[in-house]
């Protein structure tokens, strides 16, 4: 499978590169076209790749619905997807690796400020592929203009996790 990237959209087509290209303005020299990949999940949001690629979901055939993410890992990656955070400071190959979510904890909550959520941290101890465990945290707040969704390996100096 060939995939290409417009400006706003994926395709894996030429054909419908070329068309949604003139929808989004993207010059065709600007197209930009990977080959030997496969789709491994896709939501109406984003997609994940067989080269540990995200992209939106944008453009792509509608009969395409592969899921082959955990659940677990599939809401992770809409989580920070969904938020203002451009990539999560663990990756979105960490994340897509994730089998399943053994448990979560608060670890700190913020002060409440106004209508927005506090920051809030949490640990998530999970299984990963072949069997592995690790801790991931999360870290969200909302504010004036969005929501913020992050997930790290290590805690900011400061902030202790006693579990």
């Amino acid at each position: 499978m060939e995939r290409y990237r417009t400006r706003h959209y994926v395709a894996i087509t030429w054909a419908d590169a070329l068309r949604l290209a003139g929808l989004d303005g993207t010059p065709v020299e600007n197209i930009i076209r990977v080959s030997d990949v496969e789709l491994i999940h896709r939501t109406e949001w984003w997609a994940w790749w067989s080269d540990l690629k995200i992209t939106t979901a944008f453009g792509l055939p509608q009969d395409l619905q592969l899921q082959g993410l955990s659940p677990d890992a599939a809401h992770l990656i809409s989580e920070a997807w969904e938020s203002d955070v451009l990539e999560p400071e663990c990756g979105w190959p960490l994340l897509a690796e994730i089998r399943q979510i053994l448990n979560r904890a608060e670890i700190w909550r913020g002060e409440q400020r106004g209508q927005y959520q506090p920051e809030t941290w949490e640990r998530l101890r999970v299984v990963l592929e072949a069997d592995r465990e690790a801790i991931l945290y999360r870290v969200d707040h909302g504010y004036e203009d969005g929501y913020y969704c992050d997930f790290t390996c290590d805690l900011p100096s400061g902030l202790i996790d006693l579990g």
